[in-house]
């Protein structure tokens, strides 16, 4: 259920009570989930569906965490789906912790055997910290928050690096809806695009689900952390792979 690189645990795009997952992904979110249908899902079918999920990443996390291993877990963003439209949160978090108790017990889990919690911001998560009660949940989850951090020699973010480039060449295409991503985001790729100067390194990232990078920048080696990609086996390293478009990098 997790990506493991040497002393840490990986995860990203877990998209909590996003029911739209289901339809999109159905494959994988039936593999994650247990659930028989995933795109025609009752009220009481997705939560169902969703405490499954978690229940499931609750004991991978126990079972890897129990024999010592593990220094530290890095979530690459957009764990509860919705946090960015701040109107909503306050219901949307109360409904986290009713309704999917097991989201909390993962990173308590964490905390009591002293692993650092470490959270990267995504497009669906409440970026700009501008929110209260997102602010609050974070800071219950997670003891460092922050947009990109650097574990050993690899650079971990949300968007695969390159996306900012990935916007402008696909600018006026069909795909151009796919690599759309908040200036805060693009400001970022373009900064770390400029520091790693046609060097060689290694990336890992969330935001595309189930699907490699189609725009990967020569030189980077890439790591797709996502739930969906990672839970379903696939393989999740690619250098500069050319492909179909990204499944679902407008999510």
């Amino acid at each position: 259920m997790l990506f493991a690189r040497g002393d840490t645990l990986f995860s990203s795009d877990w998209h909590v009570l996003h029911r739209n997952i289901y339809w999109f992904l159905p494959e994988q979110r039936q593999r994650i989930s247990g659930a028989l249908d995933p795109r025609r899902l009752s009220e009481p079918a997705f939560l169902a569906a969703e405490r499954a999920t978690y229940e499931r990443i609750l004991e991978d996390v126990r079972a890897r965490t129990a024999i010592g291993s593990v220094r530290r877990f890095v979530f690459l963003g957009d764990l509860v789906f919705g946090l960015s439209r701040t109107r909503r949160t306050r219901a949307l978090l109360e409904t986290v912790d009713r309704e999917l108790p097991a989201v909390s017990a993962i990173f308590e889990l964490l905390r009591s055997r002293g692993i650092e919690r470490i959270l990267v911001l995504g497009n669906h998560d409440d970026h700009k910290l501008r929110d209260a009660a997102a602010c609050a949940f974070y800071h219950r989850l997670f003891d460092q928050i922050s947009l990109v951090v650097r574990v050993d020699d690899a650079i971990c973010t949300h968007f695969p690096l390159g996306y900012s480039r990935a916007a402008v060449v696909t600018t006026g295409t069909p795909d151009e809806k796919y690599y759309r991503m908040a200036r805060t985001f693009a400001q970022l790729d373009r900064r770390l695009l400029d520091q790693l100067a046609g060097g060689r390194s290694i990336n890992l990232h969330g935001h595309i689900h189930a699907g490699p990078f189609r725009h990967g920048v020569a030189g980077v080696e890439y790591h797709n952390v996502a739930l969906d990609i990672v839970a379903g086996g696939a393989n999740t390293v690619s250098s500069n792979l050319v492909d179909d478009v990204t499944t679902l990098a407008s999510l």
